[in-house]
C-alpha cells in the first residue's frame, strides 16, 4: 500500500517515543480506511475519487491513526510492465519512419518503367527504433525492427514480397508491368506503394519481456510505365 502512494492531502500523525530515548516503540497503532467509507461515517463528505493529469484513476484512502489523527492519501494502481511497454510503444510508432524507396530505374529522376522489363525496388538501410518509458518502479524499453518489405504495384496485381530486412541487409525485389501507365486510372501513372512490417519486442526493469503487435509503415509512389516502340525494317 504505501509504495503506491503518490500523494498526500494531510498530514497530522504524532510519532510514538519511548519515554525520550529516541526510538520509537510499540505496533503501529494505525488502520488503513476507505476513504469513501471513512468520509461516510464521519459525516465529512468528500470527493474520493480523482482522474490525474496522465490519464489514471486515483482512489482516496485514509491512515486512521486515533480520532484526530487521521492522513488522507491518493493512492495509484501499480503498472505493470505491459502497460509501461504499451506506452514505450506509442512513442516508438510516432518515430518509425515510412520505407525509404530506391528503384531501378530511378523514378525520382523521372525516368520511367518499361512493360515486361523489370523494376528493380529496394529500400535504403532502416535502422531499429527505440523508446523508453517509466513510472515508478517500472521502466520499459520497446525496440521496433523491420522485417518485410512488401511492393503494391497498384495495376491490380498482388503485392511482391521482397524480403526479410534488417538494420545490416538490405531488401530487393523486381516487378514487371504489363501494361503501360498510360491505361491507369489517371492516365500517366500506376499507384504503386511500398509497405514495411516491424517487429516490436520489449523488455522491463522488472525482467518481464514480451512483444506488442506488428507496426506498418507506407509509402506511396507513383510509377510512369511505357513500352519501347520497336521498328523492324525489312530488307
Amino acid at each position: 500500500m504505501l509504495s503506491q502512494i503518490t500523494s498526500m492531502a494531510q498530514v497530522r500523525i504524532p510519532a510514538r517515543h519511548d519515554g525520550g530515548n529516541g526510538g520509537t516503540t510499540g505496533p503501529d497503532p494505525c488502520t488503513w480506511q476507505s476513504g469513501d467509507l471513512f468520509s461516510y461515517l464521519q459525516r465529512n463528505p468528500q470527493e474520493t475519487e480523482r482522474v490525474d493529469a496522465d490519464g489514471v484513476t486515483a482512489t482516496l484512502y485514509a491512515r486512521v491513526c486515533g480520532p484526530t489523527a487521521i492522513t488522507y492519501y491518493w493512492v495509484r494502481p501499480t503498472a505493470s510492465a505491459q502497460q509501461v511497454a504499451e506506452t514505450a510503444g506509442d512513442l516508438v510508432r510516432q518515430k518509425v519512419p515510412a520505407p525509404d524507396g530506391i528503384f531501378t530505374p530511378n523514378l525520382q529522376q523521372g525516368h520511367r518503367a518499361v512493360v515486361n522489363t523489370p523494376l528493380r525496388i529496394g529500400v535504403r538501410t532502416q535502422a531499429a527504433v527505440s523508446a523508453v518509458a517509466s513510472v515508478p518502479g517500472v521502466t520499459a524499453t520497446v525496440t521496433a525492427e523491420p522485417q518485410t518489405l512488401e511492393f503494391l504495384p497498384g495495376d491490380g496485381a498482388p503485392p511482391v514480397l521482397c524480403g526479410i530486412a534488417s538494420a545490416s541487409t538490405p531488401v530487393s525485389c523486381s516487378y514487371s508491368y504489363r501494361d503501360a501507365s498510360s491505361i491507369a486510372p489517371n492516365g500517366t501513372s500506376w499507384p504503386a506503394q511500398l509497405r514495411m512490417t516491424w517487429a516490436v519486442s520489449w523488455t522491463a526493469s522488472t525482467g518481464a519481456t514480451g512483444t506488442l503487435p506488428a507496426m506498418t509503415t507506407t509509402a506511396d509512389y507513383a510509377v510512369p510505365v511505357g513500352e519501347v516502340q520497336a521498328l523492324e525494317q525489312a530488307r
